[in-house]
């Protein structure tokens, strides 16, 4: 490249007109009379300035390597093909502690604002399920009781069980202004478990019934587990657990995700909403006309046959025991069973 740029040794005193190549790593600097190379500057070790009283196209450079010697360059030309090579500010690379300590902040930024997340999810779950319309309760609760009740080895079918299922369910409904009608599904699992879906259905594993032993057992039973439903648990529980999942739920066809929501059902309730249940259980057994003794009666049966097993109990699991369960309140003025001895002998064998 040539055009009017000037080279000033500065131990010889000599200004003298040079041309200017650009290479990869430097500037090379040769005199334009007899073509000798005069310098070789690392564009690392290039500073550049404008001189006073200078025209704004020229620009002066100096080598840091060799400060006392300067470089005035003005052609358009040399200076549109320098700049883009001149020195860039680098970002020091990180070190490895550096890289690691960066890597380790912002992981800890990301687990503090999942735990924000997950405790807002806490928070907003009781509104949120008392703001839930009933028909996306009983929409959710007939999406995720196929899958279940399948899982749990397909319902009980035999029609004289079923009579005796829906008398007591009647019995229910009709005494109690319940927003959710009592449902009742029988399965057969041997286990002793038993879950409530948002829409008010209850599922009771065979095991669970032959282990109540008695209509007012198993009505007892039901009454804690509607009352659950009644005051939004189950609903809760679903969203605390699935969150914003459930409402996709409602419009989804996956059955895989049904199965999830409802293992969550499974969860143990805390021991305020365990405490609630029992307070309304109490009150809809007493508009039945059963024996809110029921209650404290089958808790310790399945306590103590817990004890006596050695392992835990799913359906104890999932509900602790308040530490006034054992107090059912004062007794009620008319109560009478829950079922005939005749009616529970055809409902303990609605699975055969």
């Amino acid at each position: 490249m040539t055009g009017t740029s000037f080279f000033d040794n500065g131990r010889t005193g000599e200004h003298l007109p040079v041309t200017l190549r650009l290479l990869d790593q430097g500037l090379e600097i040769r005199d334009c009379q007899d073509g000798l190379m005069l310098a070789l500057w690392a564009f690392d070790d290039i500073t550049a300035d404008r001189p006073p009283g200078t025209a704004a196209e020229q620009i002066l450079l100096r080598n840091r390597m060799d400060p006392e010697d300067s470089l005035s360059v003005g052609d358009a030309a040399v200076l549109a093909h320098f700049r883009p090579h001149r020195k860039r500010k680098r970002t020091p690379a990180l070190k490895p502690r550096a890289n690691f300590r960066r890597l380790s902040l912002t992981l800890l930024a990301l687990l503090l604002s999942l735990i924000g997340l997950y405790e807002a999810a806490l928070s907003g779950a009781r509104p949120l399920s008392h703001l839930a319309p009933p028909s996306w309760q009983r929409a959710l609760g007939a999406r995720m009781a196929t899958p279940l009740i399948k899982e749990m080895g397909g319902s009980c079918h035999n029609p004289d069980g079923l009579a005796v299922l829906d008398a007591l369910s009647r019995r229910f409904n009709e005494s109690a202004a319940a927003s959710l009608p009592m449902a009742i599904t029988i399965v057969r699992n041997p286990g002793l478990s038993s879950l409530v879906l948002p829409d008010g259905e209850i599922i009771v594993s065979a095991g669970l019934l032959r282990e109540a032993g008695n209509g007012d057992a198993l009505a007892a039973l039901l009454a804690h587990q509607l009352a659950h439903a009644l005051l939004g648990h189950s609903m809760e529980q679903a969203l605390r657990h699935a969150g914003f999942g459930l409402f996709f739920l409602l419009m989804d066809d996956g059955v895989s995700q049904e199965r999830r929501l409802a293992a969550l059902l499974g969860l143990p309730f805390s021991r305020q909403a365990e405490t609630e249940a029992d307070a309304l259980a109490r009150r809809l057994l007493e508009q039945a006309a059963i024996s809110a003794q029921s209650t404290s009666n089958f808790f310790h049966t399945l306590m103590a046959r817990e004890k006596s097993k050695g392992s835990q109990i799913d359906f104890l699991a999932a509900h602790q025991i308040p530490e006034r369960r054992a107090d059912p309140g004062p007794p009620a003025l008319f109560v009478r069973p829950a079922l005939t001895a005749e009616q529970w002998t055809r409902l303990a064998s609605i699975c055969d």
